[in-house]
């Protein structure tokens, strides 16, 4: 039996979206993978439509073992500034980019935070390695890079030049 659910975590990724139940003792459930269609280059802003209702639709899939107060924790591929994504080269080119986090908590009626997913991953590993300070370097459809600082009250070092994208 797992712990209560803490949250719904969605990581969209510049080929996959990837979607996960959340439970207080860390552990994850109904890890499900969706792929985009196309690529950055060949994409129009309807992503942000079908990002938007695999969350939702996901959600909904499993509202039986979410409770309703259950956030979702989005991370995402980009630079977020006060909660917004700032821009999304690897999932639509240098395009504007919709404020994803209202129209995930419009349509699923819950709390949403926007995370870049390197500074989740950094967080992840936080909390599985012992070390005061860690770099965490990702290579997929772009190269990012964050420091973790146990000492620093974010845990997170994402400002230049301590971190960045590529």
């Amino acid at each position: 039996m797992h712990a209560p659910v803490t949250c719904v975590v969605a990581d969209l990724g510049g080929t996959f979206l990837r979607c996960a139940i959340v439970f207080g003792d860390g552990s994850l459930g109904a890890i499900e993978r969706f792929r985009l269609g196309g690529d950055a280059r060949s994409r129009t802003s309807d992503i942000w439509t079908e990002v938007v209702d695999a969350v939702a639709a996901y959600v909904e899939r499993h509202s039986a073992t979410i409770p309703s107060s259950a956030m979702i924790a989005f991370a995402f591929p980009g630079p977020i500034a006060g909660g917004k994504i700032t821009s999304a080269p690897t999932v639509l080119g240098e395009t504007v980019t919709p404020d994803v986090r209202s129209l995930l908590a419009a349509r699923t009626r819950r709390e949403v935070i926007v995370v870049n997913d390197v500074s989740a991953a950094a967080w992840y590993f936080g909390d599985r390695i012992s070390a005061d300070r860690f770099v965490v370097v990702t290579v997929s459809s772009g190269i990012g890079a964050k420091i973790f600082d146990r000492r620093h009250p974010l845990g997170v070092l994402d400002d230049v030049p301590w971190s960045g994208e590529i």
